[in-house]
């Protein structure tokens, strides 16, 4: 009986997910665009604020594998947005901050696409009655259970939903309310040890780093060209989740080249495909980040958010695409290494900007 409960359960979600928040979306956003006319759009900024509760949830769980969002939130407002108090609650304390700012780790913990998103409403019109705005931190643009919450929150108290993966033409695009971005949150001075590597780029071992889980376009686009990079002396290392958090992080401060897909996930587009036209190509994943990070030299599709940051390909990474039409034929080492280190020092003084 509880087996038949749990899958009743997941199939409700699943129609919920696929069918039933992508189909309403439209409408939403045209109510809450609505609503959010009389509230106060406030884009993150130094020094604009003086005291930030980051709000979690008591459910929330550590992440063994991963970063945690709720500390990566409070890393940027304290080193990056130059905020002197920061403070991470579960719980509306009397005493209010000059604003709260959300991640994904809150809504994820209420699931809130099972409860008509009534936990958000609800949440909402506390903060909204102390007159305070939001800022929230999206992990994956196009989550529409995060997304609905998220703009709801900021739609009746004012504040701006925060996007890191895409730029603000994008969410404007896909109708997400009080957007802003691109503003990179996932690396601070705290923790940019995480993936920065000492190791000179001639110095490391000839290691080629592929991301082989999460999406399936980056499953076909390596059993496509498998036979090709292993012409290139490499060893290849697919990372598909069997590392633990530490074993990852060496292995990519260790690395000479990483490839990883700008384009946007293709379980995205068919989670959305009732408003997919409203999708952007693109997406930049974390693991982008950390190839920059490790000083690798990155080979990634060009886009937007890169643009936006002043990326060029051939100077700070290799196009994906490009190389991808010229057989990997990879630049020669002191070309590489030039063009890693080149994306390696735009990526700390112009996007972490240390």
């Amino acid at each position: 009986m509880k087996k038949i409960l749990m899958k009743t359960v997941q199939i409700y979600e699943q129609i919920i997910i696929r069918y039933t928040l992508p189909i309403l979306w439209p409408l939403i956003s045209k109510i809450l665009r609505g609503v959010s006319k009389k509230t106060i759009f406030i884009e993150p900024k130094s020094y604009i604020f003086n005291e930030v509760v980051v709000f979690t949830s008591s459910k929330a769980r550590p992440k063994k594998r991963s970063l945690n969002y709720d500390i990566l939130a409070k890393n940027w407002a304290r080193n990056s947005l130059k905020i002197s108090k920061v403070h991470v609650k579960s719980q509306l304390q009397e005493h209010s901050p000059d604003t709260y700012i959300l991640t994904n780790e809150w809504f994820k913990s209420k699931k809130q696409h099972l409860y008509f998103f009534i936990p958000a409403i609800h949440l909402a019109l506390r903060i909204r009655k102390k007159k305070k705005p939001v800022w929230i931190l999206i992990g994956d643009t196009y989550n529409l259970k995060i997304v609905i919450p998220a703009s709801i929150l900021v739609a009746l108290c004012g504040g701006s939903i925060v996007l890191q993966q895409n730029t603000k033409v994008d969410g404007e695009k896909f109708g997400i309310v009080h957007v802003s971005g691109p503003h990179f949150w996932l690396f601070t001075s705290a923790n940019l040890d995480d993936f920065k590597s000492d190791i000179r780029w001639e110095m490391r071992k000839k290691i080629l780093v592929i991301a082989a889980s999460g999406d399936l376009n980056r499953i076909k686009f390596l059993e496509k060209n498998r036979d090709k990079l292993e012409t290139l002396n490499y060893d290849i290392i697919e990372t598909k989740h069997q590392y633990n958090w530490q074993q990852y992080r060496k292995i990519l401060k260790n690395s000479r080249v990483n490839i990883n897909s700008s384009l946007l996930q293709e379980h995205v587009i068919r989670q959305n495909y009732w408003i997919k036209r409203k999708l952007s190509k693109f997406t930049v994943t974390n693991r982008v980040w950390e190839g920059f990070c490790s000083g690798a030299l990155v080979l990634t599709d060009d886009n937007p958010v890169l643009q936006f940051y002043g990326f060029k390909p051939n100077k700070h990474f290799l196009d994906l695409e490009e190389i991808e039409k010229s057989n990997f034929d990879l630049p020669d080492e002191l070309t590489s290494a030039r063009i890693a280190e080149s994306g390696r020092k735009k990526f700390m003084l112009d996007v972490v900007k240390v």
